[in-house]
């Protein structure tokens, strides 16, 4: 076993080596403006989002500046308070400040990560966010106290079977509601629009949908950016088959929210509303600029900017197999000029930006490109690159670097935004259900013409009162990391179910040895090595560690007879009989947790005498043993591997332990590990998984992700 422990430490990338807890200085931006250093753990505006923060450009705009300058961002997160599925968020930045987060909108599904927001600003400073689960009945919340986050309240439902919302205001203070709707009778999906007929109070009443683009059968119809020049909206869209496996074409569309009449590229041809909804045959002849079907290619959806001057340009991908050019076209005086490559990428969901600069004449182009790891769901890097006055643009420059575990992408601009903060990015995983289901729990970005605007680098309370305890303080890095490991459980709603929490992690033994939760004081016991940045290594004889409570004796605990969970990261693989941690309990009932025994199972005892067991093949990984009543679950890494059904037979009388329980002892490392409440379903327990993997993988403890 020793041998195999050195081996898996020499194994370990140093967290400098995956770009991750320091700052990383990067190549000057376009247009003489320096990009300013990204840190993957200190950068971030959120923390709190689920899979990724919005859908890109399918959903427009999910960030807006708002009458008074302050920025309003929203983003798709979990509903962790109820436990009721997905729900948008937001975040306002004002007078330089990140405000906290307020949940704005609950979705209703904790699988369809399709119904990121959009919002609107509507007369007299109401703020409306939309969105919903994938072809289903649109969601609406409204500010009823306007320009205040924390008074959504979530409105009538509108139809059913839309998708990606797009809301403007019209020059009567209604509101007009772009979406894409699934028929699924006529294999197809058109964009559509519904008006309310009035507000009050910022509360619409809302009218009858109508149909403004079909693209015939097999078609989804996918708006991508959008721009408003007085009562016209400006759009740019792509067209995929029903089982969007391709996606080609880039359209112009202008719709006037005057009469409803949609308008080509230069308006020389129009389409009044009496006449739509417009069919692919017209949509090819007069309002596609780019044609992808004809040339052979692919694309994406596309990004729409429009200078002073009333320029119009368009970012989109363009290529065939693996590989798609990130490219701009423009419109100058209504001829379509031809496009310019800006990079290419090996992705064809690589997502793209384009952005109008304060001048009125640069541009400002962010896009995602793949790197050396394998991500789920694509993206990569993000790179950026700046158009001068004159129409040269600058070489692209790489501003943000992605971790290995999270790659980063959904790029989008802030909507009707200005350079200081420019657009947004987050990080993605996957694009299924199962990785909504799996708690991915990611980051969002924001950068401006000063850098990345992240939120206040102010120690979370509950983490300073842990570094005040620190004999020896850790390094400015370690304890940015460690702050962010404590602000994404409170905003997982998780920290305050704790009991204890041991993370060994840290440079000195002293350290490794404080509760994060203050409330108990650990004890080494035997002698224990203590590896500095990475915790003690236990001898399987007589070394563990006393957490410093009795789960039958002492008082005022947060865990109860029936109701508790036990987890650990484990480090060493290997069969081993003995548990890793649990109490020093000899008689029935006891608390146990061994991860791999010699029969190739894990198994877990909660407070009673009979084993519950998973079959188990590799030791290595996160473990989380858990009792609700007379459930018992036993998971591993993000799964739930067992459950039965076995009362509690009383309470373990003895001292919670690491690497021991009973008389036996464990030589396997643990490097986290902790006690809790039994609060921990099926969706919060993958989300603990990756805090805590993304917490070792940025300590530099781990090197890779664990799988499912």
């Amino acid at each position: 076993m020793a041998g195999l422990k050195t081996s898996l430490r020499r194994g370990v990338s140093l967290a400098a080596l995956i770009a991750l807890g320091g700052a990383i200085a990067l190549p000057g931006g376009g247009g003489g403006t320096p990009v300013a250093p990204f840190n993957a753990v200190t950068s971030l505006f959120a923390d709190n989002c689920a899979m990724g923060p919005w859908y890109a450009l399918s959903t427009t705009p999910p960030i807006i500046k708002a009458a008074n300058g302050d920025v309003w961002a929203s983003y798709q997160g979990f509903d962790w308070v109820n436990g009721a599925g997905l729900e948008n968020k937001v975040r306002v930045y004002s007078n330089g400040v990140w405000g906290p987060e307020y949940p704005a909108l609950l979705c209703d599904s904790s699988t369809d990560n399709h119904g990121g927001p959009a919002q609107l600003e509507t007369t007299g400073a109401y703020k409306h966010n939309f969105g919903g689960t994938h072809n289903g009945p649109m969601r609406h919340a409204v500010t009823t106290t306007p320009g205040d986050p924390s008074t959504f309240v979530r409105q009538a439902d509108i139809g059913n079977n839309f998708t990606y919302p797009h809301p403007t205001e019209g020059p009567d203070g209604n509101i007009h509601l772009l979406m894409r709707k699934t028929i699924v009778a006529e294999d197809r999906m058109p964009l559509v629009v519904v008006k309310s007929t009035a507000m009050v109070n910022g509360i619409p009443t809302w009218g009858a949908e109508k149909e403004l683009i079909s693209l015939d059968a097999d078609s989804r119809y996918y708006q991508g950016g959008m721009v408003e020049i007085g009562t016209e909206v400006h759009m740019t869209a792509t067209r995929a088959n029903t089982a969007d496996t391709e996606r080609r074409n880039v359209y112009y569309v202008i719709y006037d929210k005057a009469d409803g009449t949609i308008y080509n590229h230069d308006k020389s041809v129009s389409v009044v509303a009496a006449s739509q909804p417009i069919n692919l045959t017209t949509m090819n002849a007069s309002f596609r600029i780019v044609d992808q079907v004809g040339a052979g290619t692919f694309g994406q959806i596309p990004s729409l900017a429009i200078d002073a001057a009333g320029n119009k340009h368009i970012a989109y991908l363009d290529g065939s197999g693996a590989t798609r050019a990130v490219k701009v076209i423009s419109i100058v005086g209504g001829a379509i000029g031809a496009p310019v490559t800006i990079d290419t990428v090996a992705n064809n969901q690589a997502s793209v930006c384009l952005r109008k600069m304060d001048d009125g004449q640069r541009l400002e182009l962010a896009w995602a490109k793949e790197n050396g790891n394998t991500y789920l769901g694509g993206g990569g890097d993000i790179w950026r690159a700046v158009r001068s006055a004159a129409g040269v643009w600058s070489s692209p420059a790489k501003i943000a670097a992605a971790t290995k575990m999270y790659a980063y992408s959904s790029i989008t601009p802030v909507y009707k935004g200005s350079d200081d903060l420019a657009f947004a990015f987050g990080e993605i995983v996957g694009t299924s259900t199962t990785d909504v289901e799996n708690g991915y729990v990611c980051r969002a970005y924001m950068y401006g013409s000063n850098g990345f605007v992240a939120r206040s680098a102010t120690y979370d309370t509950d983490a300073q009162n842990y570094f005040n305890a620190m004999d020896v303080q850790e390094s400015d890095s370690k304890k940015a990391i460690i702050d962010a490991f404590f602000k994404v459980l409170k905003a997982i709603n998780k920290y305050n179910a704790f009991e204890t929490i041991h993370f060994g992690g840290v440079a000195n033994e002293q350290a490794a040895l404080l509760d994060l939760t203050g409330r108990h004081e650990f004890t080494a016991v035997g002698s224990p090595a203590f590896v500095p940045n990475e915790g003690f290594d236990p001898d399987g004889v007589d070394d563990y560690i006393n957490l410093g409570f009795n789960p039958s004796s002492t008082p005022g605990l947060k865990i109860v007879q029936t109701g508790f969970a036990i987890m650990e990261f484990v480090l060493d693989e290997g069969q081993e009989a003995n548990a890793s941690m649990g109490t020093l309990a000899a008689a029935s009932p006891t608390i146990s947790l061994v991860p791999r025994n010699t029969s190739d199972v894990s198994t877990t005892r909660l407070n009673d005498g009979t084993s519950l067991n998973g079959a188990n093949t590799t030791a290595y990984g996160f473990y989380l043993a858990r009792r609700t009543g007379s459930t018992k679950e036993l998971y591993k890494n993000r799964t739930r591997r067992s459950t039965t059904t076995t009362a509690a037979t009383g309470t373990a009388n003895g001292d919670a332990t690491l690497f021991r329980s009973g008389a036996g002892h464990s030589n396997k490392r643990a490097p986290f590990a902790a006690w809790a409440t039994a609060s921990f379903s099926q969706l919060s327990e993958p989300a603990m998984c990756n805090a805590v993997v993304r917490l070792l993988l940025e300590s530099g403890i781990i090197s890779a992700d664990v799988p499912d």
